[in-house]
């Protein structure tokens, strides 16, 4: 079967991982953790601290956030992305999520709902969560441009990569999230980053290392231990020698998607402004129902569904609001393998049942 997502000669990249295990430098005060803290803050222009994960990384955003706002009491959310966004935002005891409904050819959030939605909040207490969906792309200096009395963080988990007004996604606003999981464009297994704004870069740092002071085992605030081992940093920076790589590998797997299938099938389109991630492959058909239909595409490859609305998690089901969008995406939106490894002729296997089991 063709997996929808396999890391790319990931046997080659943990070499150097196999030698911090053989050297016993396994914790995150060893050489390998620094160089891929000193090798990701140079690719983002940003102080970013390497993450156990991706989900920790977004927590982390939320505690930037209030760290910013000491009234914070709501966070608007985007109501059709992975269950860790909310989740992550509701680690600290009980904030309200204000969710807002997707866009129907974007598939991330609303924008013009989105503008709605802020205008009638107060600035002071209420933070604005936007998710780069499936690799789509939010224009957040845009909306940072539109609404400066507000703070924006970013969970930039799909959107590694993406663009948004030339510049890197996960920049702009005050603290972004980054996931290196098995399914992401690179991988040390789990793993994540923070991307922060400069002045908030040795707090957050702090806190995502249980909080010592200055004095080793003395410790003055609670915190956490959310620390990349220096064994996944380890992977990361061979994952990263090969990041030219997989981007061009990935571009040429989308062209050969859309070039191949028919035009039953519609693609995700982009914001004014903005460069897609190139993580995920995904393909929406109208009218189709993918949980009750993905039986036509037989067992050749895998494909996976769209994530759900905000209602359909039972310990979410109180913040949800106007869903028909998201719903709607969620049925007829589905992921296809789109790991660079991907050969063109799997990729011509794949297309070639997708247009014959949608006609």
């Amino acid at each position: 079967m063709i997996k929808i997502y396999e890391p790319y000669r990931i046997a080659e990249t943990s070499t150097l991982a196999k030698e911090t295990i053989d050297a016993g430098r396994l914790t995150c005060h060893n050489e390998e953790y620094r160089v891929a803290c000193n090798r990701l803050t140079a690719l983002f222009g940003r102080p970013t601290i390497p993450i156990f994960n991706g989900t920790c990384a977004t927590h982390l955003t939320l505690k930037a956030m209030k760290m910013r706002m000491p009234n914070l009491k709501r966070i608007i959310v985007p109501n059709n992305v992975y269950v860790a966004a909310w989740n992550s935002m509701l680690m600290d005891g009980h904030l309200d999520l204000i969710p807002v409904d997707a866009n129907d050819r974007t598939w991330c959030v609303d924008i013009e709902k989105l503008s709605q939605t802020i205008k009638s909040s107060n600035p002071e207490e209420t933070g604005v969560l936007v998710v780069h969906n499936v690799g789509g792309i939010v224009n957040v200096p845009s909306l940072i441009r539109e609404f400066p009395e507000y703070t924006f963080i970013e969970d930039n988990c799909e959107g590694f990569l993406g663009k948004y007004e030339g510049r890197q996604t996960g920049t702009a606003s005050l603290a972004s999230s980054i996931s290196f999981y098995a399914n992401k464009t690179i991988t040390c297994g789990e793993g994540g980053a923070l991307i922060v704004d400069p002045s908030l870069h040795d707090i957050v740092n702090r806190i995502h290392s249980q909080g010592q002071t200055e004095t080793r085992y003395v410790h003055d605030i609670l915190a956490y231990n959310y620390r990349m081992t220096n064994t996944q940093a380890a992977i990361l920076l061979g994952q990263l020698d090969l990041l030219d790589e997989i981007v061009d590998k990935k571009r040429i797997i989308f062209e050969k998607y859309r070039n191949l299938l028919s035009d039953r099938f519609e693609m995700q389109e982009p914001e004014k402004g903005t460069e897609h991630s190139g993580w995920m492959f995904a393909v929406r058909v109208r009218g189709f129902d993918y949980h009750s239909s993905s039986n036509l595409f037989g067992d050749e490859f895998e494909t996976r569904p769209m994530f759900y609305p905000m209602s359909s998690h039972l310990h979410l089901r109180n913040f949800s609001r106007e869903e028909e969008v998201a719903t709607r995406l969620s049925r007829e939106c589905f992921m296809l393998p789109s790991h660079p490894g991907l050969a063109e002729s799997e990729i011509v296997k794949i297309t070639k049942k997708l247009n014959e089991a949608i006609r």
